[in-house]
């Protein structure tokens, strides 16, 4: 994930030459004299990388790092490896909260649903999560791995900045610029995130989670780039759905898509994207998606394509032919194996289909660069195989 240059966020005021807010220098005299696992000579650059295997070392890991009073830090990179549950989560959402310094957050969950035991708050299970993300006062990176159920599994008031008053008011799409200044460091209305990257491994409904999206976009008028997973009957309308929400946004460019079959890399301000051409509802079809019509609406903006067993000859002609003349595909799956091409529906004139893509010199896959005080954003939530066949001529 991209590291955001400090000095572009001036509301965490400047930095010491030790990477302590130069305004906490009275907080980091007064922890010199106290136990500390954790200082800025052993996080270099302010990142710190931990795996928590229990709920046990998580509590312990938590406490020591509090207890440094870590002003140092900037990209914290966590992976719960235990099947955590509900009051694993608050434990976490407590700790980050009070680390206001973190500008990046990665956490990895490793597609946990919790203990099955856990009934109460299956249905809230995430809700934690959500509260960093939505509460944190200068996150501008969140990157949630292996968080399956993310948004099924949380409330809609959880997405609100503050969940005890969840009727305040969004901030409007042109308040985007609302910042003013107090001493020179840019402020913002406290009902506003700075997130600028969201990336979310969890699945994506577009009906039923439209609205939970609507509230993170309201209160997150920088956000630039959002990676989503979804199911592959509903990819294209997914597209759909993310480009009709963020259409008042005029920061928003980057979307990345992900499902079981393929990942698709969406840029706003390449005209000849299918997401900057925000097709018609009836064009895409708020409906079920099979691979064939993904293929046909979305082809030249696919990265990687998952070949299984519902695959067909029309898959194969339709993928070759939309990618003829644009495409950003780098990367063709075959999850049933070259061996068991012949048992498939995928008959020779299929497998020549596939070869002439194979043959085709590698897409440039370079965004364009961003303007100035814009980043950008690297799709890495690739779901990959053992049998794995990359596009190579």
């Amino acid at each position: 994930m991209p590291f955001h240059e400090e000095n572009e966020y001036p509301h965490l005021g400047p930095i010491s030459s030790r990477g302590a807010h130069a305004n906490s220098h009275s907080r980091a005299s007064s922890s010199s004299s106290r136990h500390s696992s954790f200082d800025s000579t052993n996080c270099p650059g302010g990142v710190l990388k931990a795996v928590l295997e229990s709920s046990v070392h998580a509590k312990q890991f938590y406490e020591d790092l509090l207890l440094s009073e870590p002003t140092f830090l900037r990209d914290l990179d966590l992976t719960l490896a235990w099947c955590t549950t509900y009051n694993d989560l608050k434990l976490l959402r407590d700790a980050v909260l009070k680390i206001p310094q973190i500008l990046k957050l990665r956490l990895d969950c490793q597609n946990q649903r919790g203990p099955k035991h856990e009934i109460v708050h299956r249905g809230k299970r995430a809700n934690p999560l959500v509260h960093i993300m939505m509460q944190h006062k200068h996150l501008v990176l969140i990157d949630f791995v292996g968080v399956e159920g993310f948004f099924s599994r949380s409330s809609l008031s959880s997405f609100y900045p503050d969940p005890d008053n969840p009727a305040s008011a969004p901030v409007a799409a042109s308040a985007a610029e609302g910042t003013y200044t107090t001493n020179g460091h840019a402020v913002v209305s406290p009902n506003q995130t700075y997130l600028r990257e969201v990336h979310i491994d969890g699945d994506f409904d577009p009906k039923a989670h439209a609205q939970k999206l609507q509230i993170l976009l309201d209160h997150s008028p920088r956000l630039l780039a959002l990676t989503l997973s979804c199911k592959d009957l509903e990819f294209c309308s997914t597209v759909h759905t993310v480009r009709e929400l963020v259409e008042p946004f005029k920061h928003f460019r980057f979307l990345d898509l992900t499902s079981s079959l393929f990942t698709a890399a969406f840029d706003r301000e390449d005209p000849s994207c299918a997401f900057a051409r925000f097709p018609q509802r009836e064009d895409i079809k708020a409906g079920i998606d099979n691979p064939l019509n993904v293929i046909e609406k979305l082809g030249p903006d696919l990265e990687t394509v998952t070949i299984d067993e519902s695959f067909a000859d029309e898959h194969c002609h339709a993928l070759e032919r939309v990618t003829r003349e644009r495409s950003k595909l780098k990367l063709i799956e075959m999850r049933i194996g070259f061996a068991l091409l012949t048992n498939s529906a995928i008959t020779e004139e299929g497998q020549q289909s596939l070869t002439k893509i194979l043959r085709r010199d590698p897409p440039q896959l370079e965004r364009p660069q961003p303007q100035p005080h814009q980043h950008q954003h690297q799709h890495h939530h690739h779901h990959q195989h053992p049998q794995s066949q990359p596009h190579q001529p």
